[in-house]
């Protein structure tokens, strides 16, 4: 998850799924990491620059390949629709 400290919908997440996401099956298959937008880590810089809104959430495979992307918190239940798309997806990443 691509985020900013000052980011509502980023805040909003946090406090409803982020709490609780490391224990759900999809959170252990797919864990969370958070990318603060405005202070990457170095290996994320070439990342970031193409990331236009937050939250932005990139869905990677264990071996480091990105297989898809969505914007935006909109409640829970359309995070939950829109990750289980994004991990069921065959095609290429965004």
């Amino acid at each position: 998850m691509v985020s900013t400290q000052a980011c509502p919908y980023c805040r909003e997440f946090r406090e409803t799924v982020g709490k609780f996401y490391h224990k759900t099956s999809v959170g252990k298959r797919f864990p969370l990491t958070e990318i603060d937008k405005d202070a990457p880590p170095s290996d994320f810089e070439d990342k970031v620059w193409e990331i236009l809104f937050v939250p932005t959430f990139l869905v990677y495979t264990q071996d480091g390949k990105e297989i898809a992307r969505f914007q935006g918190y909109r409640g829970d239940e359309t995070f939950w629709s829109e990750l289980e798309r994004a991990i069921h997806t065959e095609g290429p990443a965004r």
